[in-house]
């Protein structure tokens, strides 16, 4: 949530000094947003790890966050929501027809994948080339709401910004739409500064009557369901992932030989040949012998911790 004081009721522009620090704050925020993304989609941190040159480094990630999201935006709106206006039937069957037209409930489905991501969904309502209204989710990346500093806190301003790129998709500056409770005004820039903000390029009026951007809030502390288990979630990736390098690294035991060396055969093969194909070791007389170097694994032990990791992950989600 961007609270700011709140402007006249008239005033068609707002300052590009509240524009600039609007934007700014959203910056300060995008890391946790993209980090959230990218924990949905598959990106942990695991994969970022790094291991001594030789041993294995396996990075398996596991996808809580994605089934966490899916169960609990399908809980929520699983099944379409029905609307009621008993006596004002006629008013309704308008209102849904323009549902239907804008496909409400695949936007409803993703406000509400958003919002168990990010901790809220950004709805954007816009006029058609009919100029009939339609409805579509923005990602809470590139959109926002700022909020009156009042006991009501009224919606004042939404505000969207995407890169302009260039044919060969290589940024070349950036695009901020500003819905006002009047207008829509464009802003224009090569670089994000109070100067941008200064002037619109281009100013059009909505109709709508209020800011047409509403925001979703999972809570008021606008959290990810999955986001207090990330730490929960990086430690069961480490676990497994230490678990198989560990398989991987009995595999890789190493064989040593005491009182002994040995020597390639009579046929030039060598040691380590000699051992792959015959599957036996002939040592000289005396005190020689061989054994396996490995390290002693506790499956049981890691088995629980597994389990613990599980059921506390799932709890701090509060998913089945």
């Amino acid at each position: 949530m961007i609270v700011r004081p709140a402007l006249s009721r008239g005033e068609g522009i707002p300052p590009a000094e509240l524009l600039y620090s609007c934007v700014q704050e959203h910056e300060g925020n995008l890391t946790r947003l993209v980090k959230l993304r990218e924990y949905y989609q598959g990106k942990h941190q695991v994969m970022n790890r790094r291991r001594m040159s030789g041993l294995p480094n396996n990075a398996l990630v596991h996808g809580f966050p994605r089934y966490i999201c899916v169960m609990t935006s399908g809980y929520l709106i699983g099944q379409p929501i029905a609307y009621q206006a008993p006596g004002q039937e006629a008013a309704l069957e308008k209102m849904q027809e323009a549902f239907r037209r804008t496909d409400m409930d695949s936007v409803d489905a993703e406000l509400a994948r958003d919002a168990a991501i990010y901790g809220k969904g950004v709805e954007l309502i816009y006029s058609d080339g009919q100029g009939r209204p339609r409805s579509a989710a923005v990602s809470p990346e590139e959109a926002f709401v700022v909020y009156e500093d009042s006991v009501e806190a009224q919606p004042m301003l939404g505000i969207r910004g995407v890169p302009v790129l260039k044919a060969d998709g290589t940024p070349e500056g950036w695009q901020y739409q500003v819905y006002t409770r009047q207008k829509k005004l464009t802003y224009r820039m090569r670089e994000r500064s109070l100067r941008g903000f200064e002037k619109p390029a281009e100013e059009q009026r909505h109709f709508f009557g209020q800011a047409p951007m509403v925001e979703y809030w999972n809570g008021e502390d606008e959290r990810g369901d999955f986001e207090n288990a990330i730490s929960l979630i990086d430690a069961y990736d480490l676990l497994q992932s230490d678990r198989l390098n560990d398989k991987q690294q009995f595999v890789d035991a190493l064989l040593v030989l005491y009182g002994c060396t040995l020597e390639p055969d009579e046929a030039g093969r060598s040691p380590g040949r000699q051992l792959r194909e015959d599957k036996a070791i002939a040592l000289p007389d005396g005190d020689a012998r061989v054994e396996w170097l490995c390290k002693q694994m506790n499956e049981a032990d890691t088995e629980v911790l597994k389990n613990a990791l599980n059921a506390d992950i799932h709890k701090m989600c509060m998913v089945p």
